[in-house]
C-alpha cells in the first residue's frame, strides 16, 4: 500500500497530448510490465487500474524491467481543459491523474 504523489507536465507526441509515467514506483503501486490495465478518461480525472480485459498494457524497458505507462490521446485535452500540468497519485493498485492547480 505505497502511495506516491507528484506533478508532471503534459507532453506532446505526433500532435497529441501525452502523459508518460515511468519508474519503479509504478511497480510498487501494483502494476507490472505486460499487465493489462483499464484507462478511464473523464472530465478532470484519469483513472488507471489493473483489468484482465483492459484497453491498454503496461510497457517496460527490458534492460531493467522498469514499468512504463504511456497515454497518448487527444482525449487528454478534453479531460484537462488546457491545463499543462497534472498531479499523479499512485498506490493500492490505482493511479489517479488530476489537474495540478
Amino acid at each position: 500500500m505505497t502511495f506516491r504523489k507528484s506533478t508532471t507536465k503534459i507532453g506532446n507526441h505526433r500532435n497529441n497530448p501525452r502523459i508518460w509515467l515511468e519508474g519503479k514506483w509504478i511497480n510498487k503501486a501494483g502494476f507490472d510490465c505486460g499487465q493489462k490495465i483499464n484507462v478511464d478518461i473523464r472530465s478532470n480525472k484519469i483513472t488507471i487500474e489493473p483489468d484482465n480485459t483492459g484497453n491498454h498494457k503496461v510497457s517496460g524497458k527490458k534492460k531493467n524491467t522498469i514499468p512504463v505507462i504511456d497515454l497518448n490521446t487527444s482525449k487528454i485535452n478534453d479531460a484537462f481543459n488546457c491545463s499543462d500540468t497534472v498531479q499523479v497519485t499512485a498506490g493500492n493498485h490505482k493511479i489517479t491523474i488530476t489537474p495540478a492547480y
